[in-house]
């Protein structure tokens, strides 16, 4: 059945599940809005099988890599928490792209990560709110779930 528009067109691709990716590229953003630091990670999709081959799936982590040890005194512990946490998680997945224990604190060669052949799991949710006229806007949301080296 056709549709009418690109959105229900877009709605109708599901990529919930687990494809095979290559690492495009892995990058240090700094955000113009906040000044907040982001390590984002694209992966395209390499599976001439799949509806989504050559769609890319991006994740980001907060990144506290260009703050100094004094720096975390002008913050809440709960604050420092949660930092700790961004960081865990990027870690997380720095290993989970084979780089070593040693690196995971100072990692820099974000160039060497790109071009890993990986197998990423994604879920998709959605919620829906009012836009400013009232009508509800559904937005979809696709989440890394895990990536694993192939």
């Amino acid at each position: 059945m056709a549709t009418d528009s690109l959105e229900e067109f877009l709605a109708g691709i599901d990529e919930e599940g687990t494809h095979e990716c290559i690492v495009d590229n892995v990058q240090l953003v700094t955000s113009s809005k906040d000044g907040r630091v982001w390590c984002v990670f694209k992966y395209v999709v390499d599976d001439e099988n799949s509806d989504i081959n050559g769609e890319e799936i991006s994740e980001m982590y907060q990144d506290f890599s260009h703050l100094k040890k004094d720096d975390l005194k002008d913050f809440t512990a709960s604050e420092r928490t949660a930092m700790r946490r961004a960081v865990r998680r990027k870690q997380e997945r720095l290993e989970s792209l084979n780089v070593s224990e040693d690196k995971l604190n100072n990692f820099n060669d974000w160039d060497s990560l790109a071009g890993l052949r990986v197998s990423v799991t994604v879920e998709v949710s959605s919620s829906t709110k009012d836009d400013e006229n009232g009508r509800p806007v559904k937005t979809k949301y696709v989440n890394v779930r895990s990536v694993t080296l192939l």
